[in-house]
């Protein structure tokens, strides 16, 4: 097996953070879809915790949920 320089090393180096970023960028992603998903659930089944309603709520006495998600109906 020949021997890699160190450039070629560092290179690799590069290339296996990048994709390590990538895939952590990823789930991070996902993790924030299903937390959407999750929000709007307990939104719609009228069941979203007393704090988190506190949050949501805006100066009318609204839960401001399109604040959070403009694209909703």
């Amino acid at each position: 097996m020949a021997e890699r320089t160190v450039e070629q090393v560092e290179a690799e180096i590069a290339r296996l953070q990048a994709e390590k970023l990538r895939l952590m960028e990823s789930e991070i992603t996902e993790k924030k879809k299903q937390a959407k998903e999750a929000l709007l659930f307990l939104h719609d089944a009228g069941a979203l915790p007393k704090a988190l309603k506190e949050a949501l709520t805006d100066k009318r006495g609204q839960i401001a949920i399109k604040k959070f998600f403009p694209e909703r109906d």
